[in-house]
C-alpha cells in the first residue's frame, strides 16, 4: 500500500529533544523515570519517551564492554 502523504517536517534531531518543555499551568508532582539502553538509542525513541512524559533518564551501561561506551 502506497501513501500519498508528503513528509514536510524536518527530521528529529538530538538538539531538538534537549530543548526545555513549555511551562504548564499544573506542574507535575511526580517524575517518570526511564532506563535508556541499546534498544532506546535512536532520537525517535528518546523523543517518544519524552513526549510520553519521561522526565528523568537512567543510562544502562551494563549491556556492552567499557570500550564501547
Amino acid at each position: 500500500m502506497h501513501s500519498t502523504h508528503l513528509l514536510l517536517e524536518e527530521p528529529i534531531r538530538m538538539a531538538s529533544i534537549l530543548e526545555p518543555s513549555k511551562a504548564s499551568f499544573f506542574p507535575a508532582m511526580t517524575k517518570i523515570v526511564g532506563t535508556l539502553g541499546p534498544k532506546s538509542r535512536s532520537v525517535e525513541v528518546i523523543s517518544g519517551c519524552l513526549n510520553a512524559g519521561m522526565s528523568v533518564a537512567r543510562f544502562d551501561f551494563s549491556w556492552h564492554d567499557l570500550e564501547y561506551h
